[in-house]
């Protein structure tokens, strides 16, 4: 079969590789306005320990504050819509993000952990995704999508720790994103509307919005382990959350600009001592008590 120019195209166009062009093209050419600049494109990672690897389309770095960094995975779909269910009014102005920090400190072990850190703008959050023709027996495709986004946050910051250290002390923390072409409807759902019987919302029901960005926060399967302070189930299950923010491509650039700007006060920490603080005071505590004793 020959091909031409029309084959070629499709060819062409049924890949995700020009929006992610596209966006990169598209974040650089703005970056003196929102902040971001690009410091990584198809990064490879890996995980020696899981054998996971695989490539980060876009790592991106804060002008206004460097412990920031933003790492995108682009998911190009046509003619879609992603569903979040939100089942409170309080969920629709969240400004709380658990993301992932690694410290490095020179003649000390690297640190690394999940923290809940307050971020602004506000934003929607959700826990469960609906995406038509989804079976049930899949595994849901945005916690398959996040779970490996999330995997090579972890595995760009043990990279990134284990780079020459260039000062005493070096602390970052990474902001986990989706860029995607499909639309963002966010169903808010009064829960006693639910038939028991079928499962369904009755006609009528259910307040649907358009929005530009999602915060999508679940437990998903990471590689960093729990903190041995966790001494029950309830507590695990909230540690092993993580927040991976789902983002209209049109909306990108606001993003951007709105994150940047308010992560300005968050980056000072001002009164609100930072995870990596805590945790070095914890480990020295542990040094000075030295070796246990039986």
């Amino acid at each position: 079969m020959s091909e031409n120019n029309e084959s070629l195209l499709n060819l062409v166009n049924s890949s995700g590789y020009l929006l992610q062009l596209r966006l990169e093209s598209y974040i650089d050419a703005s970056r003196t306005s929102h902040g971001w600049e690009i410091i990584g494109h198809e990064h490879p990672w890996m995980n020696q320990e899981t054998g996971d690897e695989g490539f980060i389309d876009i790592v991106l770095g804060s002008q206004f504050q460097q412990v920031f960094r933003m790492v995108i995975e682009c998911k190009r779909v046509l003619d879609s819509s992603w569903v979040f269910l939100v089942t409170s009014q309080n969920s629709m102005n969240v400004h709380r993000s658990r993301l992932y920090w690694s410290h490095r400190q020179v003649e000390r072990k690297n640190l690394s952990g999940w923290h809940d850190f307050g971020l602004s703008p506000t934003f929607p959050e959700a826990g469960f995704c609906v995406v038509r023709g989804q079976s049930d027996k899949d595994k849901p495709m945005l916690e398959r999508i996040a779970g490996i986004l999330l995997k090579s946050v972890e595995s760009l910051a043990e990279e990134e720790s284990n780079l020459a250290q260039t000062q005493p002390s070096e602390a970052h923390v990474y902001i986990p994103v989706i860029i995607t072409t499909a639309s963002l409807e966010v169903c808010l759902v009064d829960l006693s509307d639910v038939n028991v019987e079928n499962g369904q919302l009755p006609d009528g029901k259910g307040h649907f919005e358009k929005v530009p960005f999602v915060a999508f926060r679940k437990g998903m399967t990471v590689i960093n382990n729990l903190s041995k302070t966790v001494t029950n189930l309830k507590k695990a299950n909230l540690k092993k959350e993580q927040t991976v923010f789902v983002v209209q491509a049109l909306d990108v650039l606001n993003f951007l600009d709105q994150v940047n700007k308010n992560i300005e006060m968050l980056g000072d920490f001002g009164d609100y001592r930072p995870p990596w603080d805590i945790a070095r005071e914890q480990e020295n505590k542990s040094w000075s008590r030295g070796p246990s004793r039986e």
